[in-house]
This record gives structure tokens, C-alpha cells and sequence, in this order.
């Protein structure tokens, strides 16, 4: 279990965040949504411990975060961020191999490089792992930086305490490769994984979550249990244009599409 409880954070005297209160449980899939600079990805850092709250409290498993060691919280969460760079030669193999640092001291153990070898193949990048980072294209970088933090997480030994957060894990792929990443996450989830993702295509949140968190201006406007109770009205609310939800011919979940052209 991981809560937020009234937690603020402030910068410069501005708050960036205020007063979030929330709940996330093992084995769910919640989408943080809002316009950009609603907070989003602040709140996720704060909730994997990269930041630390000016106010408030976080508690992963009945447990402050703060009171977590920084090796500790490596070997239970693996943190997706929207931007890596690179400036040295490395092997794709080497970047997957860094999320099993965590777990081993010196040399990895038969069990991490076969953890590494089921990532590569579960992103279909197996093809790619003597290559180096530097030649990959955007897309090809942002499948094997998701292979790093699944290899983070992995499961083993029925360890099931485990957090995948993903901020923005889908800006630099085609749209095969945005639904199979978050296919890829969901399919963790069955494992007791729980998964926190930043999104801005609501569509695209709307197939994979199981509960999506609304932000506005740095404040919480509702976080929705079921998805099937989201209506127009809260996300005209949000994110400041019409929309409407529409029948989707290949599933019962909602589907919303721009109402107008904004006056332009």
C-alpha cells in the first residue's frame, strides 16, 4: 500500500502541489492525468521517494519513505523518467543490466542475467542488445529504458512487494509501441505489481487503467475508482475544453473526442 496523506510541495514560494491525499494498492493501474504543469510529474516523483514532500506525509507499506534506505527503495520501486542522456558508449545489454544493480554487489547472479535475457525479449529487443545506446532512435531508447526498470522489478522468489512508475512512458513511440508498452505494464499488474503512470492521452488511459487520479493547478479534482464513472463534465473540468464521450464500437469503456476546434 502507498499513501499520500495532505502532501504539499512548494518551491520558491509556490506550490506546486497541495494538500493530495491518495491511496494506491498492489496489483491496480492508475493513470495521473491533468494539463501540463498540473503537477504530475512532481507528484510521482514524491511518491517514489526521488523528492522528498515540503508537507505532508508518504508511507509505502505503513512505512514513511523517507525512512527507507535509498538501496532499499531501488530493490522494491524502478522509476521510468521522461529523459535519459547518455554520453558515453554502452551496450544496450549494460543499460538493461543496470536495473539488477540493485540486487547484486559485484557480479550479477545466474538469476539476473536471466532476468535481463526475459526483458530484452519481452520488449522485442533482444536483436539489439550489442548494440550501442547512441544509435538507437528515440523509440528504440525508450523500449529498452523500459526494459532497465522491468528488469528492476522483476519478480523473484515471490517477492510481490514491487512499484513500476512510468512518467510519460509512451511521448516517443508510434502508436503500436503506446499500446504495447502499456500492455506490458498491465500484464505486471496480474503479477500484484502496482503500476502509477503519468499519460496525457486520455483515450489511451482510458484502455489500460484501472483508476485514473485528475490534477488541476496542483490540486487533486477526484481520482476515479472505476473509470466507467468518468464523465464529460469533469473532463471539460480539467483540461479546459469540450469533449464527449462517445460509443466505442470494440468496447463498453469511454472514449471521448474533441467537441469543437477551441475558437481558432
Amino acid at each position: 500500500m502507498l499513501k499520500a496523506n495532505n502532501v504539499s510541495y512548494c518551491i520558491d514560494n509556490r506550490y506546486l502541489l497541495k494538500n493530495i491525499s491518495l491511496e494506491f494498492k498492489p496489483g491496480e493501474f492508475t493513470v495521473i492525468m491533468g494539463q501540463n504543469g498540473a503537477g504530475k510529474s512532481t507528484l510521482l516523483r514524491l511518491l517514489a521517494g526521488s523528492t522528498k514532500a515540503t508537507e505532508g506525509e508518504i508511507t509505502l507499506f505503513d512505512k514513511d519513505i523517507k525512512s527507507y534506505k535509498e538501496i532499499e527503495l531501488a530493490r522494491m520501486r524502478a522509476v521510468l523518467s521522461q529523459h535519459y542522456e547518455i554520453s558515453f558508449p554502452v551496450t544496450i545489454r549494460d543499460i538493461v543490466m543496470m536495473g539488477r544493480y540493485p540486487h547484486f554487489k559485484s557480479e550479477p547472479a545466474k538469476k539476473d542475467i536471466e532476468i535481463i535475457d526475459k526483458t530484452l525479449t519481452l520488449m522485442g529487443i533482444e536483436n539489439l542488445k550489442e548494440r550501442s545506446y547512441d544509435t538507437l532512435s528515440g523509440g528504440e531508447a525508450q523500449k529498452v529504458q523500459m526494459a532497465r526498470v522491468l528488469s528492476q522489478i522483476w519478480q523473484h522468489e515471490n517477492n510481490n512487494d514491487k512499484i513500476l512508475f512510468l512518467d510519460e512512458p509512451v511521448s516517443q513511440l508510434d502508436i503500436q509501441y503506446q499500446y504495447f508498452m502499456l500492455q506490458v505494464a498491465k500484464k505486471f499488474t496480474k503479477e500484484n505489481v502496482m503500476v502509477i503512470a503519468v499519460l496525457h492521452d486520455l483515450n489511451l488511459a482510458l484502455a489500460y487503467a484501472d483508476n485514473i487520479v485528475f490534477l488541476k493547478n496542483g490540486e487533486l479534482v477526484s481520482k476515479f475508482d472505476s473509470i466507467y464513472d468518468i464523465d464529460k463534465k469533469i473532463v471539460n473540468d480539467v483540461f479546459n475544453i469540450e469533449m464527449e464521450n462517445i460509443p466505442n464500437p470494440f468496447s463498453d469503456k469511454p472514449h471521448f473526442i474533441v467537441k469543437n476546434e477551441m475558437g481558432l
